[in-house]
Parts: structure tokens; C-alpha cells; sequence
């Protein structure tokens, strides 16, 4: 986004537009498009030459299909056209689902969460789109328990209204937006994240937190229902969380723990991760050392007393902003850490 905004200014088109002048889009400050593949199995005339000449005259893009359907194998198939027809073009923005039929609407859950996850299998991003409507009241499952996927909301208003709205990548505000370039009407969004940049571990890490934290507002302990993480000696609950956390984003093999023992020796951290042994300075001794995504061991042993965080990079004096397992079954997430114990070791992404 530019300074004045929070924002990427984008659009999303279909035939229906015509024929598109989209050098005159992007020098209108448009900086990416969501083209429409097409309505089941018909086919937007335009697809071909919008994702083309789109992507030629220097915007982002993405897709979407409109959706008929009412099952997980009609999900799935849609989701398959979609990104095999997507593919030749390279986009770098999601490829989404759109789900607006009213009469399928107790399908919704379904649909959207068979879609993600056969997309996610063919190697696409998937995202959902529909409206506030829907969110609040047919995709509540898909919201609370897919949150890291993108979601896009439709809302013709000066405000958008989904809530929580940190879950929210994009806003369709109006219908009849004008760009140089188009004639006539066109949807426009406001995009807040930049989808087509490669995230780095740390952000990757850190996005992983808040869904992971999101998740455990619904179990008392992460070790205790994720099947991800089988019960184990290692007891802690924060060491079992920031595993999980490790295990979302492919640090570490699924089942596998980063913990360390009694003499303070580091478990679990492979070659994804550098160990530092600060010789049990305080966090406080280590404020201008320490980095945002580095996973945090102090105390002295697993189930006396231990703790392992992972550190967002935010500090409240000498205290630092983090997320643990502590910070998942709370309504905000992170919270500020008022422990100054000695830190054993720093195990940090490369």
C-alpha cells in the first residue's frame, strides 16, 4: 500500500466488462485482478485474454469460479478446473471460490472447506468469497477452522463489518467502481495483504501463531486434541504448541517436538534452524538481541517450570509481546510476557 492507505487498490472482472484496456487499469493505480474463470462449467468468454493481458500489462492476479456446487466431490472438481486452467498463467494472487447461490447455501461449509483443501493438494492457494451475509451465518466453520486461507468479503458499504476482521484479506466494497481502461461499472476491493509476495519463515511463523492460538481458544490443550501431536513424556503444553506451530509451516516433521532437557540442551531443531546458547542472560539482557519468530527456552526442565514462546518482534518495556500456549486460550492471542527468567537457549529460523 502507498503511505496515504492501508490498502491495494484492486478489481475483480468478468465478460461482462467487454474488452479491457489494462495498461490504462494499472496507470489508473489498480495493482492487481481477480478474473473470472467461470459459472460451474461454463467457461467466461474473456478468461483467456483477461488473465493474458492482465498479467502482461504488469497487475497481479488470481481467479474465481462461481459456484454450483453442492457436494465435496462437485467442490472438489471445480476446484481442479479452476486451477488447471489457472496454472499456464502463473497467478500470484488466490484462486477463490465464489459461493452466492442462495439455494445451495446449506452446502456452504462443505463446499468451501472441500475446495481449500483439494486446492491446497494441487499445489494452488484457495480463498472463498462471498458476502457478509454468508459469512456471519453459513461459513462459521469454514472461518473458525480454515482462518489461514483467504477470505473475501463482499459488503457494498463505507464500512466493513466481518468480524474478527484480521481474518479478512480482502473487501469488496461497491459494484459500481470506475478505472480508466473499462467502460461501464466494475467491482472494486481493497486488498490488505500482498498475496504475491513470498512470505519469509518468520512471517510464516508468526501468521501460524495467531491461527494455532485462534484454534485453542476452542481446546484447553493444544497436545491434548491436535492429532498432529500425539500425548508424549513431554508434557508442557507450551512446548507441544509452538511444535504445532513449527509442524503448520514445515520447520519440523509432523509428531515431532522442539523442546530441551534438564541441562538445557536443544531437541528437535534441524537444519531449518540456527541454536544460540546465551548463557542464561535475561530477556531483558537480551532485548536488542533477540528477533521477531525466534522461538524463546527458558526455565530449566520440561514440566517444572519450563516455558517456550515464540517472540513477534513487539516489546512493552522490558517485557516482550509473545505467543504461547497460554496466549491461545485467550481472547486477544499474544500477550505480554512479565517472566524474567534466564533464557536457556534461542532457536531461530533461518
Amino acid at each position: 500500500p502507498t503511505p496515504k492507505q492501508d490498502y491495494y487498490k484492486i478489481i475483480d472482472v468478468s465478460d461482462w466488462q467487454g474488452q479491457i484496456d489494462w495498461a490504462k487499469v494499472k496507470a489508473d493505480g489498480v495493482v492487481g485482478a481477480i478474473i473470472r474463470y467461470g459459472d460451474g462449467n461454463v467457461l467466461d468468454k474473456r478468461f483467456a485474454e483477461n488473465m493474458k493481458s492482465a498479467k502482461a500489462a504488469g497487475l497481479h492476479i488470481g481467479s474465481y469460479i462461481f459456484s454450483r456446487a453442492k457436494n465435496i466431490a462437485e467442490a472438489e472438481a471445480e476446484a481442479t478446473r479452476l486451477f488447471n486452467a489457472c496454472k499456464p498463467y502463473a497467478p500470484d494472487m488466490p484462486l477463490y471460490i465464489d459461493l452466492e447461490v442462495a439455494s445451495l447455501a446449506k452446502y456452504a461449509n462443505v463446499v468451501a472447506q472441500s475446495f481449500l483443501v483439494k486446492m491446497k493438494a494441487l499445489g494452488g492457494r484457495g480463498g472463498v468469497y462471498a458476502n457478509l451475509n454468508w459469512w456471519n451465518n453459513h461459513l462459521q466453520d469454514t472461518a473458525k477452522n480454515y482462518s489461514s486461507n483467504p477470505f473475501w468479503v463482499a459488503q457494498y458499504n463505507s464500512t466493513m463489518d466481518y468480524k474478527p476482521s484480521d481474518r479478512m484479506g480482502m473487501w469488496q466494497y461497491t459494484s459500481s467502481g470506475s478505472v480508466n481502461g473499462i467502460k461501464g461499472k466494475v467491482d472494486m476491493d481493497k486488498c490488505y495483504r500482498a498475496y504475491w509476495k513470498k512470505p519469509t519463515i518468520v512471517e510464516r511463523e508468526l501468521e501460524a501463531c495467531k491461527v494455532q492460538a485462534d484454534w485453542m481458544k476452542n481446546a484447553k490443550y493444544e497436545y491434548e486434541k491436535n492429532p498432529t501431536v500425539p500425548k508424549s513424556k513431554y508434557k508442557g503444553t507450551c512446548v507441544t504448541y509452538e511444535s504445532c506451530v513449527l509442524q503448520r509451516i514445515g520447520l519440523i516433521p509432523s509428531g515431532q517436538s522442539l523442546w530441551h532437557d534438564e541441562s538445557g540442551k536443544v531437541y528437535g531443531a534441524n537444519g531449518n534452524f540456527t541454536v544460540i546458547y546465551p548463557k542464561n542472560k535475561t530477556l531483558s539482557q537480551l532485548k536488542n538481541e533477540l528477533r521477531a519468530g525466534d522461538i524463546v527456552m527458558d526455565g530449566h526442565g520440561v514440566g517444572s517450570g519450563s516455558h517456550v514462546f515464540i517472540l513477534t518482534g513487539k516489546w512493552n518495556g522490558n517485557k516482550p509481546v509473545i505467543w504461547d500456549n497460554w496466549s491461545g486460550q485467550q481472547s486477544k492471542g499474544a500477550y505480554t510476557y512479565d517472566r524474567d527468567r534466564h533464557v536457556i537457549a534461542i532457536v531461530r529460523p533461518k
